[in-house]
C-alpha cells in the first residue's frame, strides 16, 4: 500500500481529482462549465456577425433600390411634367404682359387718332437694319403697303403678305421713298435710306431747295401718296448736307424708333385718306 501512495500513477490520480476539483469550483463560482466556451465563442462570432449584417443591409438597399425602379421613373416623369407646365405658365405670363403692354400702347395712339385701325405684331426675324418679318399676315388682316408703326411714330411699311406672316421694308432701307415735311418751315422732302447712315442707324430727307432745316427739327409724313397717314412722326434732323453735285440739300434723320433693335410694332390696316390701290 506505501508503495501505491509513492507510484506514479497515484501521483496522477491526484492531479486529476485536482484539475476536477478546481473546474468544479471554477463552475460553481461561474454559473456552469459551458458559460467560459460560450464567451470565447461569442468574442470569436462577434466580428463576422456584424460584417454579416452590414453586408446583409447593403445587399437589402441596393437590391431595394432596383425593386422601386419604376417608382422611381414615374415620380422623375412627374417632376419634368411640373418643370414643364411652369415653364409654359412663365412663358404664357410673359406674352400676356407683352400683350397688354402693346394695347395699352395701341389705345394711346387710338385715342389721338381715332381713324387709325391696326393689328399688333411682333417681329419673328431680321435682315440687318432693311427688312424684317412680323407674326402677322394676310389672315389677320395685313395687305401690301400697310405702314408699319409704334407710339413713337413710323418704322416701315409692309412690302409682301403671306397668311401668317409678313416682310416689312424699314426706312432704313434704299428701296423705300416716304413723302415728308418740316411742319413749322414747311419744307419738304423725301425720306429714303442710305447704306452709310444705315449702318449708324439714320436715314435721309433728300430733294431739299436749301440748307433751312436745323438740327433737332421734327420731320413728319406728308401723307401724299395716300401709303402714309398725314403727320405720322419719322424722326428728327441730325444735321443737314450739301449733295455732291451742288444743286440741293439732304437732311441726315434719326428715326423716332430703334430700327435694328425694335420688338413689337402695329400694323396699320386703315385711316382716313388711306389708298386704295395698294400695288
Amino acid at each position: 500500500m506505501e508503495k501505491f501512495f509513492k507510484s506514479v500513477r497515484f501521483k496522477i490520480l491526484i492531479t486529476v481529482i485536482a484539475v476536477l476539483l478546481g473546474v468544479m469550483i471554477y463552475s460553481a463560482s461561474t454559473g456552469g462549465l459551458a458559460s467560459a466556451p460560450e464567451k470565447a465563442l461569442s468574442l470569436i462570432a462577434s466580428p463576422f456577425q456584424k460584417l454579416s449584417g452590414y453586408i446583409s443591409n447593403k445587399t437589402g438597399d441596393t437590391f431595394g433600390k432596383y425593386f422601386h425602379i419604376d417608382e422611381i421613373i414615374e415620380e422623375n416623369e412627374k417632376l419634368k411634367a411640373e418643370v414643364d407646365t411652369l415653364r409654359e405658365n412663365a412663358i404664357e405670363n410673359e406674352e400676356l404682359k407683352t400683350e397688354n403692354e402693346q394695347l395699352r400702347t395701341m389705345l394711346g395712339v387710338k385715342s389721338i387718332n381715332e381713324d387709325y385701325q391696326f393689328v399688333n405684331a411682333s417681329i419673328v426675324g431680321r435682315d440687318k437694319y432693311e427688312y424684317f418679318t412680323i407674326n402677322k399676315g394676310s389672315l389677320h388682316g395685313v395687305s401690301k403697303n400697310d405702314p408699319i408703326i409704334t407710339s413713337s411714330g413710323l418704322v416701315g411699311v409692309v412690302q409682301t403678305v403671306y397668311p401668317t406672316i409678313s416682310e416689312v421694308r424699314t426706312v432704313l432701307s434704299t428701296q423705300i421713298d416716304i413723302g415728308a415735311i418740316e411742319p413749322t418751315s414747311n419744307q419738304i422732302g423725301v425720306i429714303t435710306g442710305d447704306i452709310e447712315l444705315a449702318e449708324l442707324g439714320y436715314c435721309k430727307m433728300t430733294y431739299l431747295t436749301d440748307s433751312t432745316l436745323n438740327s433737332g427739327d421734327t420731320i413728319v409724313t406728308s401723307g401724299s401718296s395716300g401709303i402714309y397717314p398725314k403727320n405720322l412722326a419719322i424722326g428728327r434732323v441730325v444735321s443737314v448736307e450739301q449733295s455732291k453735285n451742288g444743286a440741293s440739300y439732304y437732311a441726315v434723320i434719326e428715326p423716332f424708333n430703334d430700327i435694328k433693335n425694335i420688338t413689337d410694332v402695329f400694323v396699320l390696316t386703315d385711316f382716313l385718306g388711306q389708298s386704295e390701290d395698294t400695288e
